[in-house]
């Protein structure tokens, strides 16, 4: 029973072996190898320039690029507001935007 834990694992390792080198004489190494042409079929066509004219339409909503959100820290109501301070409107640094209601307890 001893000589068979010693000599199964020999047989098993000879018989891979065997069978390594088996497969390895099978393989030929002198495959008829046939030159293969690796370059791109090309054609070659006349173009001519021509006018196309597209009409597309359309509907929907237009959304500017940006957006600026303003709140006022002060409370009032707004007497005055500037007319370019529209939406799409251009307002220039330092223009006065809304003039907002004196408080009652500031009029002299």
């Amino acid at each position: 029973m001893k000589w068979i834990k010693v000599a199964l694992p020999i047989g098993v390792l000879l018989v891979g072996y065997l069978g390594m080198k088996g497969i390895e004489a099978s393989a030929s190494d002198n495959t008829i190898t046939e030159e293969v042409d690796t370059r791109p079929t090309v054609t070659i066509e006349a173009l001519s320039p021509e006018d196309v004219r597209v009409q597309l339409t359309s509907y929907g909503e237009i959304t500017p690029l940006e957006t600026t959100n303003l709140a006022a820290q002060v409370s009032g109501e707004v007497e005055r507001w500037n007319p370019k301070f529209v939406s799409g409107g251009l307002v220039r640094r330092g223009e006065t935007l809304f003039e907002i209601e004196a408080d009652p307890s500031f009029r002299t």
